[in-house]
């Protein structure tokens, strides 16, 4: 099984930077065929209206995430407001799509504080 994780955004902060450190060691040391799919973004001005967010957010969707993700892919969206596994669930996730057939898992995230657009939610199979 192939898997990609895809950034959006540059990882300033140290404790982002550690998990994406960390999430691509495990997944790494689960499957060998992993690569890492980074795209950076213009800067933004620090006052976005909510609007302007979700404009920048659905732009992104479209031009650096949707256009990665092979249709077949499950994949997997890292967002604050989602669930949080452990190492271990992980891995039982990642063994789990191996066996029943799953050719290629996608991770996506992006920075905050924009996050990932409902767009790129909705494609989620998690």
């Amino acid at each position: 099984m192939n898997i990609s994780i895809i950034t959006v955004g540059k990882l300033k902060e140290k404790i982002f930077k550690a998990r994406h450190s960390r999430i691509h060691k495990t997944i790494t040391s689960l499957r060998k065929k992993s690569r890492s799919l980074s795209s950076r973004t213009k800067k933004a001005p620090e006052n976005l209206s909510d609007q302007d967010m979700k404009i920048i957010k659905d732009k992104e969707a479209n031009e650096r995430i949707l256009s990665k993700i092979n249709p077949d892919a499950h994949v997997i969206a890292l967002a604050i407001e989602g669930k949080m596994k452990t190492s271990e669930e992980l891995a039982d996730t990642i063994d789990k799509l191996a066996t029943y057939g799953k050719k290629q898992s996608m991770f996506c995230y992006r920075r905050i504080p924009l996050g990932l657009s409902d767009a790129v939610m909705q494609r989620a199979n998690e």
